[in-house]
């Protein structure tokens, strides 16, 4: 049975009965079903489907992370990647699922995925870096 949402159930005694919370007096279940009003009350609405934020990786794992690349990136001799190739990159990571296209980042690690800015702030153009999952 679908529970109307303007009854409470109160047991006195080991006896069941109903409070109906729209007339404020306590009713039978049989009268409870009889009221003209709990056909509206018991229909279950539809939920409205709420847009899911963004998640990437904590901001503490980011900066990590981050840290770690630079210091392998900077250890390496600061190899950068061609243009041709951060094209390349580019493609991929917009065919992927893990791509944000609204803040051009991977959800994935975080970082932002773009062509331009200097190697040291775009992940695709330091030669020692790499995708999460492998991609490139």
């Amino acid at each position: 049975m679908i529970e109307c949402s303007k009854r409470q159930k109160v047991i006195r005694k080991g006896v069941t009965i109903y409070r109906c919370l729209l007339d404020r007096k306590e009713v039978s279940e049989s009268e409870c079903l009889e009221c003209p009003r709990w056909q509206r009350a018991s229909t279950v609405p539809v939920p409205v489907p709420v847009p899911v934020p963004v998640q990437y990786p904590p901001t503490t794992l980011q900066a990590m992370n981050y840290a770690k690349a630079l210091k392998a990136w900077v250890a390496a001799g600061r190899p950068k990647r061609s243009d041709e190739e951060v094209e390349q990159i580019l493609v991929i990571c917009q065919g992927c699922d893990w791509y944000d296209p609204s803040q051009k980042r991977c959800k994935g690690c975080g970082c932002k995925v773009t062509k331009g800015a200097w190697a040291v702030l775009n992940k695709a153009k330091m030669a020692t870096e790499h995708c999460p999952q492998g991609r490139w």
